[in-house]
C-alpha cells in the first residue's frame, strides 16, 4: 500500500520497453522460483550532504544505503531518478583498498562493475566514496570516485523483513508488500516458530549421559554425549545428535567391563587371584610367592585397574643369591658350591698369610635370606705397642698396613739444639714386638757467662746450666746504662748469640753559658753525666729567670730547667681608639729601650705626645695621648621613603652611616648608604625614590590579556587577567600582579587545547589520527576502518570537540558473517570457526556418509566479503548419474507444469506493471526538514546481497 504523496514509478514504461521487460523477466525467473520476489522501496533526498551524513540519513529513515549489483537496476535507477545539479551518493566505499557494498559488506564484483572511462582514478588520493551519474549527457548512470566530503544527494532504500520476523530461526525474503520465511533446518511453521523433536533417551546400565539442548529437551540439534562408570567402557557411538529428520545419530551405545590380560605362572610357584567382575577383569587381584631357597623378583600383589592395565608386571621365582666373595686381603679362600656360584648354601672357608690374623670364623654359609652367615672375616695385620716419643726427638714411620703393625718401620731423627743417642730405626717384626728400644735426645751445653761490672744477670736454662736454649738476661744498677745486647741465648751450635754487655754513666746533654748569663759546672762520672752539678748568675742590668743550679740525673735528664737572663720591662701600652700605635724593642717587648709613636685614624685628630720611651726606672717618658673625631652637616629622609643612621661617637659624626630605603613599590634612586668623611663632607647626595616596573606582558597564542595600570605601565600594583578562546583551556592563574619585587605573582599562562580521553585501539581495527594541538586535543580527528575480515559498527571518522567530548562513541570491528551452512543426510560437515560461527576465516571440510560421492569442492572457506568460496556441494549414490536443478532440466509433466507456472507468473506481473503507470510522477513531504523526497519503488527486480 503507498501512503499519500508517494509515487509509484512503473518498471519500465511498458508501450516503449515491452520487450526490455520480458527479457529482464526470464533473467530473474530463478529468483522468483527459488528466493520469491523482493519488494524494497527506492528513496532520495534533495539536499546535498557529506557520504557520511548520507548514510546516516539513510540508516535513520529508512534501511541503508542503496546497493546496486547488476546493470538492469542501475539503469532503472538513472531513468527515474529525476535530473539536478548534483548526482546521488550510492553505498559503495573503498575498505582496505577493496570497493565494497557498506549495507552487506560484500565486495564489488566484476559483473556488476558500471565505472565511467578512465574511473576510478583517485584523483586527490582520498576518492574512497562513489557517486552515480544521473541524467548526464555522457556516461548516464555510471559511477565515478569522489571524496566523502564531498556533498551530494543520498540515494536509500527501504527493506519489509524485520530481524525478528523468522523468529531468528529463518531466512526472511522480501515478496511484494509482504515476505515470507524460509527456515532454517530443524525449524517449520510460517515464521519458523517450531522446532524438530526426536524421541527422549534413557542413558543405559552403568553409563552416564550428559545432554545440551539449545532448542528444547530432546529437540533438534540436541547433543547427548555417553561415557561409562569407572571400570566400564563404551561401545559404539559416545555422541548422539537429533537431526532435522527428527532421529538420532545412532543407536543407544552400552558400557561392557574392561579386561586385563590373563596372567600364568611358572610351575612350582604360587599365584592366588579373586574375579569380583568376571576372570581377569576390572578389580580383579592376584598374590604371588615362591618355594624355600628362591625369592620373589616383582610385587607380590598386583590389580586389574579401570584402564585395562594391572598395577605392575607378573613378578618371578628366582634362586636366592648372595654377594659375591673375594679373596680376603692377605689371605685365602675354599668354597664349596651345590647349586651355582655363592647361591643358596654355599660354603667358603678362610684362613690368613704370615704376620696377619683372622678376625672372624674361618667358614661362612650362604642363607635364604641372601646374606652370608656369619658376616666374611677379614685378615688383620698383627701389632705391635705404639711409640710414645719425647719433645726432643722426631720420628717418620712407614705403615704398609696399619700404623705400628706388621712390617711398620720408624726412623728417628734429634731436634735442632740435641745429639741422638741410640738406635736411629725400629721395625715390628711378625711377633708383634719392636727390634730394640726407642732411643734418647741430649741437649748441648755452651760456656759460662760473667757478670759484668756495676751490672745484674738472670739466666732460665729448660735443659740445663747453660745449655741449649738456655736464656739470659741483664741490667745495670741506678745512673748506668747497658751497652751491648741485653739477652743473650745458647744456641743448637754451642754459641751464645752476642758478647756480654757491659754499664756506662748515664750522659745528660751538654749546657751552654745562658745569654747575659755566667755557668760554672763539675763531673764526678764524667762530662755531664751522672751527678754532674752547674751553677749560674746574670749580668748587670737583667735579671735571672729559673733555678740558679742544676744536676744530671741518674735517667740522663737535668733535675730541672736550664735558667736565662731578662731585661727591665715598663708598663705595656695598648692601641688607641681610632689610632694607632708603632713601637720598636730593641731587647724585648716593652723593656728597657723600648721606643713607642701615636698617631690617629682618617677623621680623627691626635691630643697629646706623639712619641715616648721606656727608662731604666721602669718609667715612660710621657702619657699616653688619645684621637677625637670629625663631624659633617645634618640629614633628613626622602619623600616615599625612610632614613636609619647609626652614631656610634656622636651625631653626624665621622663614621657615622645613614641607610635609605623606600616603600614596597618603590626602588632608591641613588646610594642607598651615606657615610661621614675625614673630610667632613657625606659620601654622597641625599637619594629619591622611584616605583618599580616588572617585565611587559605579551598576548597569549589562542588567548587574550587584559590589563590595569594604576601608577604606570608594567608597574607596582598592575594587574593583569587571562583568557583563552574556544576549545583551549588556560594552564596557570587567570589572574597576575606586579609586586614590589619586579615579579608578577605568578608566571604567564598559557593556552592548550582541551584533551579528549586517550582512544584505546580497536580490536582488529586501524586508527590514524591528525592532532594538530597534541595528543587527542582540540581538533584532533581519526579516521577508523577495520582489517580484513571484519566491519565497522559505528562511525569511521572521530573529532575531539571544544567540551573535550569526541563527537560519537568508538566504534567496534565486527567480523564479517557468512551465510550458516546446512547439510542433510548424507552429507557431513567438519567446521572450525577462528572469530564465530560461520564468520570470516571459517573453514569447512565436507564429506558424505558410506555408499555415497561427494560433488563439488572438500572445502569452503568463508572470505572478508563475507562470502564462501565455493558452493555447499552435495551427495549423490555412487552409480548413479548427479540430480539435475528444476531450472536446468525438466522432463515430461514436470516440464509442462515449470512451463506453465512460468507463463502465469509473468502474465500476472505484466499486469501488475500495467496497473501502476495510471500514477503520474511526483516529489512527496514537501514539508520535511530534511529536504525534499522522492520515492520509486521496484517491485520485480531481486539484486544480489540487498536488504
Amino acid at each position: 500500500m503507498v501512503s499519500h504523496g508517494d509515487m509509484i514509478c512503473p518498471w519500465p514504461q511498458v508501450q516503449g520497453n515491452i520487450f526490455r521487460f520480458l527479457v529482464l523477466v526470464g533473467v530473474t525467473y530463478e529468483f522468483l522460483m527459488l528466493e520469491g520476489v523482493h519488494g524494497w522501496i527506492y528513496h532520495y533526498s534533495n539536499v546535498t550532504m557529506k557520504w557520511d551524513v548520507a548514510r546516516k540519513y539513510c540508516k535513520k529513515h529508512y534501511t541503508d544505503m542503496v546497493a546496486i549489483q547488476n546493470m538492469e537496476e542501475n539503469k532503472y535507477l538513472n531513468e527515474y531518478l529525476p535530473k539536478a545539479s548534483t548526482h546521488v551518493w550510492i553505498g559503495l566505499r573503498k575498505i582496505r583498498n577493496t570497493w565494497t557494498w557498506i549495507g552487506t559488506n560484500r565486495a564489488l564484483e566484476d559483473f556488476a562493475k558500471n565505472w565511467a572511462p578512465g574511473e576510478p582514478n583517485n584523483g586527490k588520493n582520498t576518492e574512497d566514496c562513489v557517486e552515480m551519474y544521473i541524467k548526464r549527457i555522457s556516461h548516464a548512470g555510471q559511477w565515478n570516485d569522489e571524496p566523502c566530503r564531498k556533498k551530494k544527494r543520498p540515494l536509500c532504500y527501504q527493506a519489509s523483513c524485520h530481524p525478528d520476523s523468522c523468529s531468528g530461526h529463518g531466512e526472511c525474503v522480501e515478496t511484494i508488500g509482504d515476505y515470507k520465511c524460509r527456515c532454517n533446518e530443524g525449524f517449520y511453521g510460517d515464521n519458523c516458530e517450531n522446532v524438530i523433536k526426536c524421541r527422549a533417551l534413557v542413558p543405559p546400565d552403568r553409563s552416564l549421559m550428559n545432554c545440551s539442548h539449545p532448542y528444547g529437551n530432546f529437540n533438534y540439534d540436541s547433543v547427548c554425549d555417553f561415557s561409562c562408570v569407572e571400570g566400564y567402557e563404551i561401545h559404539k557411538t559416545k555422541r548422539l545428535q537429533c537431526t532435522a529428520s527428527a532421529d538420532w545419530t545412532a543407536l543407544l551405545p552400552e558400557c561392557k567391563v574392561k579386561k586385563c590380560i590373563w596372567l600364568e605362572v611358572p610351575r612350582k610357584d604360587v599365584m592366588t587371584c579373586s574375579h569380583p567382575l568376571g576372570h581377569f577383569s576390572y578389580n580383579s587381584t592376584c598374590m604371588f610367592g615362591c618355594r624355600e631357597g628362591y625369592a620373589l623378583h616383582g610385587p607380590d600383589k598386583v590389580q586389574c585397574l579401570a584402564s585395562g592395565q594391572w598395577t605392575e608386571r607378573t613378578p618371578t621365582c628366582k634362586v636366592q643369591v648372595c654377594e659375591t666373595l673375594t679373596v680376603p686381603d692377605h689371605g685365602n679362600m675354599s668354597c664349596l658350591h651345590p647349586i651355582a656360584d655363592f647361591h643358596y648354601n654355599s660354603t667358603c672357608d678362610i684362613s690368613c698369610n704370615k704376620g696377619f690374623a683372622l678376625s672372624g670364623l674361618n667358614r661362612i654359609q650362604c642363607k635364604v635370606s641372601g646374606q652370608w652367615t656369619p658376616e666374611k672375616p677379614t685378615c688383620e695385620a698383627v701389632k705391635c705397642g705404639e711409640l710414645k716419643i719425647p719433645y726432643s726427638l722426631l720420628m717418620n714411620c712407614s705403615d704398609p698396613f696399619r700404623p705400628f703393625s706388621y712390617s711398620s718401620r720408624c726412623n728417628f731423627v734429634c731436634r735442632a739444639g740435641f745429639v741422638l743417642q741410640g738406635s736411629d730405626s725400629l721395625q715390628c717384626e711378625a711377633s708383634g714386638h719392636w727390634t730394640s728400644k726407642i732411643p734418647i735426645c741430649k741437649a748441648v751445653q755452651c760456656n759460662l757467662l760473667k757478670i759484668p761490672k756495676r751490672g745484674i744477670m738472670n739466666c732460665r736454662s729448660p735443659f740445663g746450666d747453660f745449655s741449649y736454649n738456655s736464656n739470659c738476661v741483664f741490667s745495670c744498677i741506678e745512673g748506668f746504662v747497658l751497652q751491648g745486647l741485653g739477652s743473650l741465648q745458647c744456641q743448637a751450635s754451642g754459641q751464645w748469640t752476642a758478647q756480654v754487655p757491659s754499664c756506662e754513666a748515664a750522659k745528660c746533654t751538654r749546657l751552654e753559658n745562658p745569654v747575659k748569663g755566667i755557668m760554672n759546672c763539675s763531673h764526678p762520672f764524667g762530662p755531664f753525666s751522672y751527678n754532674a752539678t752547674c751553677d749560674f748568675s746574670c749580668e748587670e742590668g737583667f735579671i735571672l729567670n729559673g733555678s740558679d743550679s742544676v744536676q744530671c740525673g741518674a735517667s740522663g735528664q737535668w733535675t730541672k730547667q736550664i735558667p736565662s737572663c731578662e731585661a727591665v720591662n715598663c708598663q705595656a701600652l695598648t692601641q688607641l681608639e681610632q689610632g694607632a700605635i708603632n713601637c720598636s724593642h730593641p731587647i724585648e717587648e716593652f723593656s728597657y729601650n723600648s721606643i713607642c709613636d701615636f698617631s690617629c685614624e682618617e677623621g680623627f685628630v691626635l691630643h697629646g705626645s706623639e712619641r715616648i720611651q721606656c727608662q731604666a726606672n721602669k718609667q715612660w717618658t710621657a702619657l699616653t695621648p688619645n684621637c677625637k673625631a670629625v663631624t659633617c652637616q645634618t640629614l633628613s629622609q626622602p619623600e616615599r621613603g625612610a632614613m636609619s643612621c647609626s652614631d656610634p661617637i656622636g651625631d653626624f659624626s665621622y663614621t657615622s652611616t645613614c641607610d635609605f630605603n623606600c616603600d614596597a613599590g618603590f626602588v632608591l634612586n641613588g646610594s642607598g648608604r651615606l657615610q661621614c668623611q675625614t673630610n667632613g663632607e657625606w659620601t654622597a647626595h641625599t637619594p629619591s625614590c622611584k616605583v618599580v616596573n616588572c617585565q611587559a606582558l605579551t598576548q597569549l597564542e589562542q588567548g587574550a590579556i587584559n590589563c590595569s595600570h594604576p601608577i604606570e605601565e608594567f608597574s607596582y600594583n598592575s594587574v593583569c587577567d587571562f583568557s583563552c578562546e574556544e576549545g583551549f583551556v588556560l594552564h596557570g592563574s587567570e589572574r597576575t600582579q606586579c609586586q614590589a619585587n619586579k615579579q608578577w605573582t605568578a608566571l604567564t599562562p598559557n593556552c592548550k587545547a582541551v584533551r579528549c580521553n586517550i582512544l584505546k585501539s580497536l580490536n582488529h581495527g586501524i586508527m590514524n589520527c591528525s592532532q594538530p594541538g597534541g595528543e587527542f586535543s582540540y581538533g584532533t580527528a581519526c579516521d577508523l576502518s577495520c582489517v580484513k575480515g571484519f566491519i565497522l559498527n559505528g562511525t569511521d571518522k572521530l573529532e575531539c570537540t571544544a567540551s573535550g567530548k569526541w563527537t560519537r562513541e568508538l566504534p567496534g570491528c565486527e567480523v564479517v558473517k557468512c551465510e550458516e551452512l546446512k547439510i542433510y543426510h548424507p552429507e557431513v560437515m567438519n567446521c572450525s570457526h577462528h572469530f564465530g560461527n560461520f564468520s570470516y576465516g571459517s573453514i569447512c571440510d565436507f564429506d558424505c556418509v558410506e555408499g555415497f560421492k561427494l560433488e563439488g569442492s572438500v572445502r569452503l572457506q568463508c572470505n572478508e566479503s563475507g562470502q564462501w568460496t565455493d558452493k555447499i556441494p552435495s551427495c549423490n549414490v555412487l552409480g548413479q548419474p548427479p540430480v539435475v536443478s528444476p531450472l536446468i532440466y525438466m522432463g515430461g509433466i514436470a516440464a509442462a507444469a515449470a512451463l506453465a507456472l512460468f507463463i502465469g507468473m509473468t502474465v500476472t506481473l505484466l499486469r501488475r506493471k500495467l496497473k501502476t503507470k495510471e500514477y503520474d510522477t511526483t516529489r512527496l513531504n514537501s514539508d520535511s526538514t530534511e529536504g525534499t523526497e522522492g520515492t520509486f519503488e521496484n517491485p520485480a527486480y531481486t539484486p544480489t546481497g540487498s536488504s
